[in-house]
């Protein structure tokens, strides 16, 4: 029960470090849902087409075997991009984790050397301090998660259009032509064929046979990373300034 009182005493007492902590939970949560969520769309199109792709003769599919090569390249670029842009988050949460938990050393000082005397060990205060931290992180996250969820549509639909833009940005970057010749290229396939679904479908996956999306994804992936980096980080960093101050007693 004192442990947990000095925890919630320590938030309160450093709320300065932990606010800001509080608010880089909250972006980090943030970019994670939107990276998880475009790379979840991304999947889920890329495999819908190749699974659609499927229902034409051998024969058909050679006709337009370039442009079908042209939009899996364009989704295998999308999809390196999120998930990119995920490690990139991650990494720049973990530096900020590391300044802050830097930041948090030396307000703890005086604090840290009186549970040492008091006859805590350094694994305990450490322990604590990641607590702390973990705390500020779980209400950082679970704020965002509540928000995102309870306006869920309106996210996932604003993602689509930003997903459906980026990808068709994305043909540019070779030599297929654009969209307009990709389509008329693909147009060969419903020649006299009853399907339920048309090039649109085809090529971005939408329809009432489709999976969509109910709302952002990415929450776990998100939360796992973020409180292992959180936890890690502020334990090895207050463990180190203990032991060391103990040693100096």
């Amino acid at each position: 029960m004192r442990f947990f009182e000095r925890m919630f005493m320590g938030i309160k007492y450093h709320k300065r470090v932990h606010i800001i902590a509080l608010v880089m939970a909250i972006l980090f949560t943030i970019s994670g849902l939107f990276f998880q969520t475009n790379l979840m769309l991304e999947n889920l199109t890329s495999n819908n087409f190749t699974k659609r792709l499927e229902e034409f003769p051998r024969d058909i599919l050679e006709q337009v075997n370039s442009a079908s090569s042209v939009i899996m390249t364009a989704h295998h670029h999308q999809q390196q991009f999120y998930l990119t842009g995920f490690w990139i988050t991650v990494t720049a949460f973990a530096v900020v984790t590391i300044a802050l938990a830097v930041m948090l050393l030396r307000s703890r000082r005086a604090e840290t050397q009186a549970y040492l005397v008091a006859g805590k060990s350094s694994a305990d205060i450490a322990l604590q301090g990641a607590l702390e931290s973990l705390t500020v992180f779980v209400t950082g996250f679970t704020i965002t998660a509540l928000v995102s969820l309870l306006s869920s549509g309106f996210l996932v639909n604003l993602i689509n259009e930003q997903n459906r833009t980026a990808f068709i940005a994305a043909f540019s970057r070779g030599d297929s032509g654009g969209l307009a010749i990709i389509k008329t290229s693909l147009a060969v396939l419903f020649q006299n064929r009853v399907t339920d679904f048309n090039i649109h479908g085809l090529l971005y996956g939408r329809g009432l046979v489709d999976h969509m999306l109910d709302g952002p994804a990415g929450y776990s992936i998100s939360f796992a990373f973020g409180a292992v980096i959180v936890v890690l980080v502020n334990f090895v960093v207050t463990y180190v300034q203990a032991f060391r101050m103990r040693a100096q007693l």
